[in-house]
């Protein structure tokens, strides 16, 4: 048992790390940098650029970003004057922590229910819906379900 938890801790760490450095690099890759859009004059770009670190070579910035990381730094944000990431991400957990336990506990409830209804009328027109509104809900992709929850929500109910 100590070796499989083992075997997949370390295989959740190779894992984060890889996403984690596919996610750096893309974004280093993208067109364009942070601070294209502002109207800034091109010494005050150099200087945020300078300031942020984004001046220096892609190596060097990965090298940086990862010492970074592992000490539990995430870097100021660039959003927020004045405020780091972290402070940002503690700020914002709670509510996206009670949205997940909501959405949770409506998932384990309505599956639930939908297969006691379908347990129960096995073979019936009620088992037949049942299974048709669980293999939507697992085919559909949830990028697609979530805008159109939102449009339902925010459009349709709230007129």
């Amino acid at each position: 048992m100590v070796k499989y938890i083992g075997k997949r801790l370390l295989t959740s760490i190779v894992t984060i790390w890889a996403v984690v450095t596919i996610v750096f690099f893309l974004v280093r890759m993208m067109p364009g940098g942070p601070f294209d859009g502002e109207k800034i004059t091109p010494d005050m770009k150099a200087q945020l650029n300078e300031k942020y670190g984004l001046d220096k070579p892609v190596g060097e910035q990965y090298t940086i970003y990862m010492k970074n990381l592992l000490k539990g730094d995430f870097g100021k944000s660039m959003k927020y004057k004045g405020r780091d990431v972290l402070t940002t991400i503690k700020k914002s957990f709670p509510n996206s922590a009670k949205v997940g336990a909501v959405s949770i506990v409506f998932s384990v409830g309505v599956g639930v229910l939908l297969g006691i209804i379908a347990a129960l009328k096995a073979d019936k027109w009620p088992d037949r819906v049942c299974m048709l509104l669980a293999t939507l809900g697992i085919t559909i992709p949830s990028f697609v379900m979530g805008t159109f929850l939102i449009y339902i929500f925010t459009v349709q109910i709230t007129g």
